[in-house]
């Protein structure tokens, strides 16, 4: 054999050699392979086997954002925080839409409608929202997570909180549509704040973000507000009323304004603490209004120039003019003026009693002007204890103010 035809087999061989490894280890990967996804699908049928079963065990609401999904088991776990809070909470959010009848330039009356968003809070059907979503509505309707709507009534509104409850008509609500209230009271700074809602009219935005600040005060057009949860979740228009969450998917707040220049969200948003919420809905269910502390008299801001005038030595604080004698402050002892004086200005000429007492102090804090007072003792709850520092003939003294309708 010559060595031409050696060197051939040699060549020949070695192919075939590697051939046959070839065929021998796609053979065992592809062995592997089909092993690894039966694997797979075992365990996919699994968990979707699980989910039919947890479904038909405790089924949830048709609203198909509520139905867990098989590629949880992807997401991280910051991911699945949201995605849970979503599901639960969801269900509990609807949207609201407003009609207000008015005239146009033809003297025809046309309807206009309005949108926001609102959630459910009892098995009775209660919703909140704010007030400025419904105000001034004849028609009220909401539609629910899994596409149906109802006639909504207005069970009472309260424009010093921004809030109103409405109340579905005919509607079997189910327990999983209720949102789970929290508390706003035990909040911190940095922790997760997820918002729901139906800005610009698409229905079940979720957001996310933080809170930012607490016990913010704010003062819009309409109202001023106190105490405001501040968080940089984007809420636009449409958002108000809507939940803002915890990461247990319960309520801490109600979105109710957007700090903005351009009327977008630019990441200053505004929520009404839950807490607060929950004593306006309750007095509003059972009375229609809300039960407040009355202040029970007269006055005005006293600033230098007034003081200097009438004698008065104090600069600022509230002269009282009248006390009602059946308030609680009149009972406190609080005094108004018997001193008639005249005084005039560079246009008008006017009367004011000179020796009423004057209030410096709240609990200790200085009083400079009457309506920021008044908004204090209104925000305060019945049966409050208070102490007023008042100056009297020169002196000051304290009262025990218990505070009533």
């Amino acid at each position: 054999m010559s060595r031409t035809s050696v060197f051939a087999l040699v060549i020949l061989a070695a192919v075939v050699g590697s051939l046959a490894g070839a065929l021998v280890t796609y053979s065992t990967l592809e062995k592997a392979l089909k092993s690894e996804i039966a694997l797979q699908f075992a365990n996919y049928s699994k968990l979707i086997s699980s989910s039919a079963a947890t479904e038909k065990e405790n089924p949830s609401p048709k609203n198909p954002a509520s139905n867990p999904s098989p590629s949880d088991a992807f997401l991280s776990p910051d991911e699945k925080v949201v995605t849970d809070v979503y599901r639960k909470a969801s269900p509990s959010v609807v949207h609201v839409t407003t009609i207000q009848y008015a005239r146009n330039i033809f003297f025809q009356i046309i309807p206009q409608e309005g949108t926001g968003s609102g959630f459910i809070f009892s098995k009775e059907g209660y919703i909140l929202t704010n007030n400025h979503v419904i105000e001034g509505a004849q028609e009220v309707s909401v539609r629910l997570a899994d596409g149906s709507e109802y006639e909504a009534r207005i069970v009472g509104t309260d424009d010093f909180t921004d809030i109103a409850v409405l109340q579905l008509v005919n509607a079997d609500i189910p327990p999983e549509w209720v949102a789970e209230l929290g508390d706003s009271d035990a909040l911190q700074v940095g922790q997760k704040a997820i918002a729901i809602g139906n800005p610009f009219g698409f229905d079940y935005t979720v957001t996310v973000g933080v809170i930012s600040a607490l016990n913010r005060p704010l003062a819009t057009e309409q109202t001023s507000y106190e105490n405001m949860i501040q968080t940089d979740a984007s809420i636009n228009p449409g958002n108000s009323g809507g939940p803002l969450l915890n990461s247990k998917g319960q309520v801490i707040g109600i979105n109710a304004v957007i700090f903005s220049q351009s009327g977008g969200s630019q990441g200053v948003g505004f929520a009404i603490p839950i807490n607060i919420a929950k004593k306006v809905s309750a007095d509003l269910i059972q009375y229609g209004r809300v039960r407040r502390p009355s202040v029970g008299f007269q006055g005005f801001t006293l600033g230098p120039n007034l003081a200097r005038a009438l004698g008065i030595p104090v600069d600022h604080g509230i002269l009282v003019q009248y006390v009602d004698p059946t308030s609680s402050v009149a009972e406190a002892g609080l005094r108004g003026g018997t001193r008639r004086v005249l005084l005039r200005d560079r246009f008008r000429q006017f009367a004011v009693f000179a020796d009423g007492d004057v209030i410096v102090k709240l609990n200790g804090e200085r009083v400079d002007e009457i309506s920021s007072f008044a908004n204090k003792i209104r925000r305060m709850e019945l049966g409050t204890v208070v102490t007023l520092t008042v100056v009297r003939d020169g002196k000051e003294i304290d009262l025990r103010w218990t505070l009533r309708e």
